[in-house]
């Protein structure tokens, strides 16, 4: 079972999954066989992160701010061949979950009618004494029900209400993104437990 951490507001769910991982990090010498990972999202960010030091607009309530952390799989190479694994299957998850015909653009975009729908950011978090990170964290910003954007990005962002004039329930894609993460990375089915903090 997977611990799932849900927010009314964060600064970025990925920092807090960074967070969470540094104390288990700096309480526990070994971290335990069956730790499997756990899921923060939040209704909103104050400072969601792009890749480099790009913003990500997170409108409360409207879109899918996520982070899932996870040991790194066994066929684990680099953050880069993680991020276009991860690109495909939440790709294909929207394919799944909506009517779209969504397409990743390297290395990191997911673009729905050449505008910008969602993005994945990937980091890793170790111990400063050792080569190889002992968490990843897969961060996924999806644009769901926002009816309008600010004006400096109107013409370049979207969301799937604005495409299908359909709401979509940020809960069913957080189950089956993870679901489907976890299958393909660990060839294993998990169940999530939620937890809401205010």
């Amino acid at each position: 079972m997977i611990e799932h951490y849900h927010y009314d507001c964060v600064a970025s769910t990925n920092t807090t999954a960074k967070q969470f991982a540094s104390q288990l990090l700096g309480t526990k010498p070994h971290l335990p066989n069956n730790f499997s990972g756990a899921v923060f999202t939040a209704d909103e960010q104050t400072q969601g992160r792009g890749r480099g030091d790009h913003s990500w607009y997170s409108a409360p309530y409207d879109g899918l701010y996520y982070s899932l952390l996870i040991p790194p799989p066994e066929d684990y190479q680099n953050l880069s061949s993680l991020t276009t694994q991860i690109g495909t299957i939440t790709i294909d998850s929207i394919q799944h979950l909506t009517a779209t015909q969504p397409q990743l653009e390297w290395p990191n975009d997911i673009i729905l009618n050449q505008k910008k729908l969602g993005g994945i950011l990937i980091e890793s978090v170790g111990r400063s004494n050792t080569a190889s990170p002992q968490f990843v964290v897969i961060g996924i910003g999806l644009n769901l029900n926002h009816s309008d954007f600010p004006k400096h990005l109107q013409f370049s962002a979207t969301s799937l209400y604005q495409v299908t004039q359909k709401k979509y329930d940020q809960s069913q894609f957080i189950i089956f993104l993870t679901q489907t993460i976890y299958n393909y990375l660990f060839k294993i089915n998990l169940e999530l437990k939620k937890r809401i903090i205010k």
